[in-house]
């Protein structure tokens, strides 16, 4: 890379969120990410998403996300309208929240699922499950999919996918165990409709990291759901997305997408 444009990307990924580089397979992508900066997994990220959460459970914070506290609730009308559209169906809220940190969708909106008598188990990695199961106790923390309660009859995916190495087998194992409803909310895909690697550069005012991330294309991922007999309601998510960085000068906006799928049923998009 040209000194000019290196020290630019430098200088961008102290200020913004971003995708940028990009190869069709995760590994490359994620030793590089390894040699750029921290993971998820680091001990400065736990340690900021434990006292974010820890804040919001004492009502000091509205929400927090990615370790981040909030002190108005943004509320994601299409995603509460989803679980609603279950809890009609089904008469309860049993929930597996894939990926959902220390409980953050279930702390940002305690007071509707408290109402509901919603059951929440979180799938999330060991340090944070570890965590959840002896200091959370308004939730379940679970370490693998086998460890959820046979009940469930939602799963949510809350920008979760792109992270996962291989997010398919992780999509096609929810939807072979024939739950009946799946919510994905804040899911990026590629502009150019094509499945890509990417770094997601993360700025330090959230926290300094960068991690490999996929860009789905968008016509391969309903397909994929449509032939294993999930019908598909879809939305545009309201509350913006991350660019592509193409240079210092120009961004390129991905395409960002929830989803409430139905088994058996026929889906609407809107």
């Amino acid at each position: 890379m040209p000194e000019k444009e290196n020290s630019g990307l430098e200088a961008d990924r102290n200020r913004r969120l971003f995708y940028y580089g990009g190869a069709q397979q995760w590994e490359p992508v994620r030793k590089e990410a390894d040699r750029m900066g921290d993971s998820y997994a680091s001990e400065e990220i736990f340690q900021k998403v434990v006292a974010a959460t820890e804040t919001v459970r004492k009502g000091e914070a509205a929400y927090e996300q990615d370790g981040v506290c909030y002190h108005k609730t943004l509320v994601n009308y299409e995603l509460i309208s989803a679980f609603l559209y279950v809890y009609a169906k089904e008469k309860r809220l049993d929930v597996i929240d894939f990926g959902g940190a220390l409980g953050s969708c279930w702390f940002r909106y305690r007071s509707l699922w408290e109402e509901l008598e919603a059951s929440w188990t979180v799938v999330e990695q060991q340090r944070l499950v570890s965590y959840g199961k002896e200091h959370i106790t308004e939730l379940e923390f679970a370490f693998s999919l086998d460890q959820c309660p046979d009940s469930a009859n939602v799963v949510l995916f809350s920008g979760v996918l792109s992270y996962l190495e291989r997010p398919y087998e992780i999509l096609n194992e929810v939807l072979e165990r024939k739950i009946p409803y799946i919510i994905i909310d804040e899911q990026a895909f590629h502009p150019q409709d094509k499945h890509t690697v990417m770094l997601q550069n993360v700025p330090p005012f959230i926290y300094r990291a960068v991690y490999p991330a996929h860009l789905f294309s968008l016509s391969e991922f309903k397909q994929f759901v449509t032939d294993r007999g999930y019908g598909i309601w879809e939305w545009d998510y309201q509350f913006g997305n991350i660019p592509i960085r193409k240079d210092s000068q120009t961004y390129e906006d991905t395409v960002e997408k929830g989803f409430l799928l139905s088994r058996g049923r026929q889906g609407a998009d809107r």
